[in-house]
């Protein structure tokens, strides 16, 4: 007889909804540590950048695009995770995607799960542009399409 093994909450949260959303959304999963391809649309796991590590990595043709942080089920802490992330990840580098923002990506989601009403466990997902100086958070249903 085999041991089960149970999932971490994060865990959860990545295997069960994040990757299913981003493959449903158009982008291609890579294995940890694979190398990023320079042509194409590709979400990279548990990425470093200057010794810190990103939960998900969006890349537009070789350039960083997006972080994405993973949180547990009911996690309240999205917006802290955004804020988190912002000054993490803020330093640019050669690899920046573009120079519409002073950060290295012009975007970050960070994602748990919540309950709806009928008691489903539903991803909760919330998206920062940093483009806009005076951008904020907001809720959106899924993550953007490489489009």
């Amino acid at each position: 007889m085999s041991k089960r093994t149970e999932l971490k909450p994060e865990e959860k949260v990545r295997i069960e909804f994040i990757d299913k959303l981003l493959k449903k959304t158009g982008w291609t999963l890579l294995e940890e540590k694979a190398k990023i391809p320079s042509q194409g649309y590709y979400a990279a796991q548990e990425v470093e950048i200057k010794g810190k590590f990103a939960d998900y990595i969006l890349y537009e043709n070789g350039k960083p695009i997006a972080i994405i942080e993973a949180k547990r089920e009911g996690d309240a802490s999205l917006e802290s995770a955004l804020q988190q992330a912002k000054l993490r990840y803020e330093e640019r580098t050669s690899e920046s995607y573009d120079n519409s923002s002073i950060y290295n990506v012009p975007f970050i989601f960070a994602v748990n799960t919540k309950r709806d009403p009928k008691n489903n466990l539903v991803p909760n997902i919330k998206l920062w542009d940093l483009r806009s100086k005076t951008s904020r958070s907001r809720d959106v249903f899924s993550f953007y399409t490489p489009r």
